[in-house]
């Protein structure tokens, strides 16, 4: 079967709006059947999206420590020398009396662990039998259940592993060694399970661990299809499992007396500790003589905390790992492995430093899944240089005759970041900075959050490319928890930010209905009052004195929000977003009335609590002068809001009273109805297809009166004159309009009420029946230029498909820039063909804003 080729989509002709006041490029397709209603997935290299349904988060909270040190009994095929490394975990165990310093060494390699994962579960078994390991096992894949258990296997006081992948164990007397089968260790852990051998020859595990699977593949057949779920020791789960081996088969762990014995395992858990001493003791000894190893332990800080030393370095490290994995791995593995799992993530970001260290002491740590040779990035010069420095004042910081300074990386990759940015502007590339992941490190930092901030928007208005790159590397977490800072100086780029995220990601706005962070609950406290986190959005738009173009772009991030969406319009219509959005509409700001215009219609849209209370305010009495706006995008817009606010508000006990029957008659039909008319024979087709799609919207909700009406029109000539005949009447304007789509919009309602037929068209009789005298040309409006501009609302450089909201767009903050586009459109002559839709006509509305 031929499989059929799906269209490229140029990314390059869409382009987001700059907000940064630089004019882009921008290409229009000639007809709207062109284009698509919904914007197709672009793939970064590996097709699948950031939030894609098997991205699901994993926790690994059940960890089990085997430990076969056997301390004081070197193995039979160990040749040390007197002078070796010996530390395990830090701790020299012939310090201590035997039986006490592996308990020692396990409870600080729990610790270690526990610092990597707070909320783990960790169990030890020290000098285990055949039968302690596999109770371990057992325990934790029973305790684990569907996450995955870690398992780190410690095998410095036993032999190397067999060539068959047999990992050694003692006997209840300690008098032998005893073998455990690795197809017994897969049952045992099953899947998902992660793997650390910290032992001479580690990697035999997991080429044996690969054979096995594949064994139990072929005995077994390819049988996927008929499971539910595959069972956990299947070979297609058992395949997800990870590994991680501290050196090659026919490899050998270093011995230098100045490092770890368990060094693997060190930088797995450890590892600004790890670096700092490998740096001291192969670069450092003669160029600062006064530092010492002793003074290693004493550095000043906690990991935790960025403006101490040591945990400054700790935050520059997890950038760089950070960054060197984006940048060599694909992106479903660099997913996979450092934002699903928060203790894989750590391993795998320690794994990188144990890659580039041991490999100095002729030893290649091995890893499943496999990753690119990562030690020999450029960025690894920028930790070597934040090292140095930390080192270099190291001596007296402790002394106290000096303070610690702060390290200038962050700032001077947000500095290269930005020549980036300046430099790509000439260039129409989808390459991305390798800085990008520095960015989200940056965000934790008060002092340089607001100029990463703007550098991000910035580059996220390159285009939807470079939105979904910085949604894959892991920028939404930091941005919608920024949403609870109170921070008047980021409001304005923070609202630019998630406007971008929404066109190219509309279900984002589902995790607007979240808190941005968890309260605490003080004991015996009332429980706390959390703020959802769309009201960051509604305070921005109510904020009179922030500028219009800010509120504009909340309005839109709202709108999204409330689009196809009844929780998010009943909780904008208690925080009050029509009493916030009605006075605003006589802004000078033309964007922000379109806007408004078009939150309020996304507001009302089939939800009759809304249209009450919009009633209530008088809401129609706003529109009166928005219908005659010298934007034909407000015009548009103003009546979307109108034909959402059509519709019988009535309850059960008011339907039957005939009063109350009158009274909506008379909003809707005598009101509503007759403000549409006044857009009849604007000069905007854009316009005239959304009264077409308002007028059809209130015929369809009095169908009965309006059939009623369309029957006395035959034989009474007074029921023209009234509201329901005007009506019909101004439909056989639009039925003669010349643009397709209006009139195919309004040939279909009339043809609903009978009053001509929709195979024939309008017959001379019908139109003569309820024909009505055109004006006078002078007197319409003639706005050719915003309806050709109106054309351009189809590039992605406009609130376009506005019903699809993934492929809608942001309000520009540079109104001559916004003069300059409609200028060029009216004198470019844009073709118009017929709209893909007509009922969709609000997404030629909100016409080319940027």
């Amino acid at each position: 079967k031929q499989k059929k080729k799906k269209k490229k989509w140029d990314d390059n002709v869409f382009r987001l709006p700059s907000c940064v006041g630089r004019e882009r490029e921008m290409e229009t397709p000639s007809f709207f059947t062109d284009i698509p209603t919904t914007l197709p997935e672009v793939s970064d290299g590996d097709g699948d999206s950031w939030r894609s349904k098997d991205r699901q988060k994993l926790k690994t909270l059940s960890v089990g420590v085997i430990l076969c040190l056997n301390v004081g009994v070197a193995p039979p095929d160990s040749i040390k020398s007197t002078d070796c490394a010996k530390l395990e975990c830090w701790i020299d165990p012939k310090s201590l009396p035997a039986n006490k310093a592996i308990e020692v060494i396990g409870n600080r390699l729990v610790d270690q662990y526990l610092r990597l994962q707070p909320k783990a579960r960790c169990k030890q078994t020290l000098d285990p039998t055949l039968e302690d390991v596999k109770k371990l096992c057992t325990s934790l894949r029973r305790r684990a259940k569907e996450d995955p258990a870690l398992l780190h296997y410690n095998g410095h006081g036993v032999p190397r592993p067999t060539p068959n992948g047999e990992m050694w164990v003692f006997n209840k007397d300690f008098t032998q060694y005893l073998p455990i089968s690795l197809y017994d260790l897969q049952n045992w852990m099953a899947s998902p399970s992660i793997f650390v051998f910290d032992c001479s020859g580690a990697a035999t595990f997991i080429r044996v661990f690969k054979q096995l699977t594949d064994q139990r593949s072929n005995n077994i057949g390819r049988r996927s299809s008929g499971f539910a779920r595959l069972p956990t020791t299947h070979p297609d789960a058992l395949r997800t499992c990870i590994h991680l081996a501290a050196c090659g088969e026919h490899e050998t762990l270093p011995t230098h007396p100045d490092l770890p014995a368990d060094i693997f395992t060190s930088c797995l858990t450890t590892p600004i500790e790890t670096a700092l001493r490998w740096v001291l003791t192969t670069k450092h000894s003669q160029l600062l003589p006064e530092l010492t190893l002793a003074m290693l332990s004493d550095i000043p800080g906690q990991l935790n905390d960025r403006r101490t030393m040591k945990g400054q370095l700790n935050w520059i490290f997890t950038a760089i790992t950070d960054t060197i994995a984006w940048n060599v791995l694909p992106s479903a593995l660099f997913h996979r492995l450092f934002r699903n799992d928060l203790l894989v993530a750590a391993l795998f970001r320690n794994f990188l430093l144990a890659d580039r260290l041991m490999r100095g002491a002729n030893c290649t740590p091995v890893s499943y899944p496999e990753l690119p040779a990562t030690h020999n990035h450029p960025l690894w010069q920028a930790w070597d240089i934040a090292v140095d420095v930390c080192l270099a004042q190291l001596p007296k910081v402790l002394n106290g005759t000096a303070e610690f300074e702060h390290s200038l990386f962050f700032s001077d990759q947000l500095t290269a970041f930005e020549v980036w940015l300046k430099l790509t502007c000439t260039r129409r590339e989808q390459r991305p900075p390798e800085q990008l992941p520095v960015v989200l490190q940056v965000l934790l930092s008060q002092q340089h959050r607001l100029r990463a901030l703007q550098l991000l928007e910035q580059f996220l208005g390159l285009g939807p490319w470079a939105v979904r790159r910085a949604l894959g590397v892991g920028i939404f977490p930091y941005v919608f928890k920024l949403l609870s800072s109170p921070a008047q100086e980021l409001r304005g780029v923070l609202v630019s930010i998630w406007s971008k995220i929404l066109i190219v990601d509309s279900d984002c706005k589902h995790d607007l209905m979240k808190p941005p962070t968890n309260a605490v609950r003080r004991p015996n406290g009332p429980a706390p009052v959390v703020e959802k986190s769309f009201m960051y959005f509604v305070r921005a738009l109510a904020t009179t004195g922030n500028p219009s173009d800010l509120r504009a772009t909340a309005a839109f991030v709202l709108a999204v929000f409330c689009c196809e969406n009844r929780g998010a319009q009943e909780v904008c219509l208690e925080a009050g977003v029509v009493a916030h959005a009605l006075p605003q509409l006589t802004s000078p700001d033309p964007l922000l009335r379109m806007w408004l215009c078009l939150l309020l219609g996304k507001l009302w849209q089939q939800f009759a609590p809304a249209k009450v209370q919009a009633h209530r305010q008088k809401a129609p009495e706003y529109f009166t002068p928005l219908l005659l706006d010298l934007n034909s995008n407000v015009r548009t817009a103003a009546v979307f809001a109108l034909g959402n606010l059509v519709g019988s508000t009535l309850s059960m006990r008011d339907a039957q009273d005939p009063a109350a029957q009158q009274e909506d008659l008379r909003v809707n039909i005598d009101q509503i109805g007759i403000m549409l008319l006044q857009c009849v024979e604007d000069g905007s087709h854009t316009v005239r297809t959304e009264v077409v799609a308002s007028l059809g919207k209130l015929v369809h909700a009095y169908q009965a009166y309006f059939l009623a009406c369309a029957d006395r029109m035959r034989e009474d000539e007074q029921s023209k004159r009234s509201a329901p005949g005007r009506v019909m009447r101004f439909l056989s304007v639009l039925a003669r309009d010349p643009y397709p789509v209006v009139s195919h919009g309004a040939v279909t309602i009339l043809s609903l009420l009978g009053l001509v037929n929709k195979k024939e068209g309008a017959t001379p009789a019908d139109k003569k029946a309820i024909n009505v005298p055109r004006q006078d040309s002078k007197s319409m409006r003639n706005d050719i230029g915003s309806a050709d501009a109106a054309v351009l609302s189809h590039s992605f450089n406009s609130p376009s498909f506005w019903l699809n909201i993934s492929s809608s767009a942001l309000p520009t903050p540079v109104p001559d820039m916004r003069r300059r586009v409609f200028d060029g459109a009216a004198q470019s002559g844009v073709a118009a063909g017929p709209a893909a839709r007509p009922a969709d006509a609000v997404a030629a509305a909100a016409a080319a804003a940027a």
